[in-house]
């Protein structure tokens, strides 16, 4: 599953893409703010799906860290 969550911001800050864990990036792009969060699915010893859910898990997501958000730049509205 892939989650992602979008919010304005009041100001365009230079920003670079980063990690905050090894499965939520957070990015900007001109006037917002992208975080990006993925988990697995898969069935237990029991056949029941599970997922490696909301927390700190061994799903790696590595997205290309030399994005970089410039304080002029602007998404058109």
């Amino acid at each position: 599953m892939m989650v992602v969550t979008i919010c304005r911001l009041s100001r365009v800050h230079d920003t670079a893409g980063k990690p905050i864990r090894n499965n939520i990036w957070q990015f900007d792009l001109g006037q917002f703010r992208f975080w990006i969060n993925v988990c697995i699915g898969f069935f237990d010893d029991d056949g029941e799906r599970q997922h490696t859910g909301n927390k700190r898990s061994k799903v790696w997501l590595d997205l290309n860290s030399r994005f970089f958000n410039d304080s002029g730049d602007r998404v058109g509205d």
